[in-house]
């Protein structure tokens, strides 16, 4: 599979399994990302957390935009983050639905 949709889908799948906010997800991106895809190592990926804890936002998502850049570059810092943000989206849209 080529790399761009392989990054969406990867955080797609961490977005939408994970509950508990950015410090949640952790775990499952070291799993997926070190262990699975070998898109970074565990240096690499206490760098990005380091780093995604200084920045302003959540530690997911600017840990998913930082290995989507290192990946494929800016459009990979793209596909990562809407990657991971998505799932949350449709499933606030639907549950708004119930309330109007």
């Amino acid at each position: 599979m080529p790399l761009l949709p392989e990054l969406f889908l990867t955080f797609a799948k961490v977005g939408l399994f994970t509950f508990g906010g950015g410090y949640a997800m952790l775990p499952i991106i070291q799993k997926e990302l070190v262990e699975k895809r070998g898109y970074a190592t565990e240096d690499e990926i206490i760098d990005y957390y380091a780093i995604g804890q200084l920045t302003p936002g959540v530690i997911a998502v600017n840990t998913a935009t930082l290995v989507g850049v290192k990946q494929k570059g800016v459009i990979g810092g793209i596909f990562a983050t809407v990657g991971l943000v998505l799932p949350s989206v449709f499933i606030i849209t639907i549950i708004m639905q119930f309330f109007n």
